[in-house]
């Protein structure tokens, strides 16, 4: 990138927003400089999880060029044009070190400006401890597409799910393009009319009975409209964990969510868990009501 200096970039330093950053570089055609990128951290330099997105960017778009120096503490990007594969299905996997909801909340925004409609199936890791669990990301990002598209349709099936650091999961995705936004207002969010939620657990010895059995039993003295699924799954290779989500639709489908997964085979009383978990949901319900 001898040219890089003679473009009319922008300048950044450090790590905070690098989706954000790049989105905005592919939405503006605006060529960016990232420098200082974690050079007070034991981990100096661009993450694994960085590159990774970073390589799915170069695959949905044509012409985009990437230059990482050396330290890794230097990101130079110069935006292509977004082209979600021109419309063809294919196939990625992202670095397990961060969940899918990671990956997919960062090129949303960027592929519903794309020339074609994007089709993917990915891979990685649909659990764990830093990231929104796939469930109620998927909960959450098909209420607020929903009043953003219109005219064609979002997809996001979950065909696998799985702990950190197993990166088995698979979701199919579907992103139409945007040709135009009505007005929308989210300042009015409704209120909760029903409660949805799921159980995953791997190779664990948690009854899940007992963790949706009390889930009913609070959510049940709110409101009547509660369900929650689950899923188990039993496997050799697979890592161990139970984890479960819960998430709270509005009368104007605003959603509210929040999970807990733990890794292993711990015990924990089922009260407990349900009773930690359900209160943060709400606490999060009343801090925006």
């Amino acid at each position: 990138m001898e040219d890089f200096d003679n473009l009319k970039s922008r300048k950044f330093l450090g790590a905070k927003y690098f989706r954000l950053r790049i989105a905005y570089s592919l939405l503006t055609l605006t060529p960016i400089e990232i420098d200082n990128i974690r050079t007070d951290s034991v981990n100096i330099g661009i993450s694994s999880f960085e590159v990774s997105f970073l390589k799915f960017i170069e695959l949905i778009s044509n012409g985009t060029k990437i230059f990482i120096s050396s330290t890794g503490t230097l990101l130079r990007f110069i935006p292509g044009t977004i082209t979600n594969n021109y419309g063809k299905d294919f196939s990625f996997e992202f670095d397990k070190e961060r969940g899918l909801s990671y990956y997919i909340e960062g090129f949303i925004p960027i592929c519903l400006y794309g020339k074609e409609k994007l089709l993917c199936k990915i891979k990685g890791v649909s659990n764990n401890n830093e990231d929104l669990s796939m469930d109620c990301f998927k909960a959450t990002i098909d209420s607020l597409l929903d009043k953003i598209v219109v005219g064609d349709t979002f997809s996001f099936e979950i065909i696998k799910r799985s702990f950190y650091p197993d990166p088995s999961s698979e979701i199919k995705v579907i992103v139409p393009i945007i040709r135009f936004i009505e007005p929308l207002d989210l300042r009015e969010t409704g209120k909760v009319a029903k409660i949805r939620g799921h159980y995953l657990s791997v190779n664990s010895n948690m009854l899940h009975n007992g963790i949706i059995d009390q889930a009913r039993v609070i959510f049940n003295k709110l409101l009547n409209d509660v369900w929650i699924d689950k899923n188990t799954q039993n496997g050799k290779d697979q890592t161990s964990g139970f984890g479960i989500s819960l998430w709270g639709i509005t009368t104007k489908n605003t959603v509210y969510s929040y999970d807990y997964n733990s890794f292993g085979n711990e015990r924990v009383d089922p009260e407990e868990l349900v009773n930690k978990v359900a209160s943060k949901m709400l606490s999060e319900i009343n801090d925006v009501s």
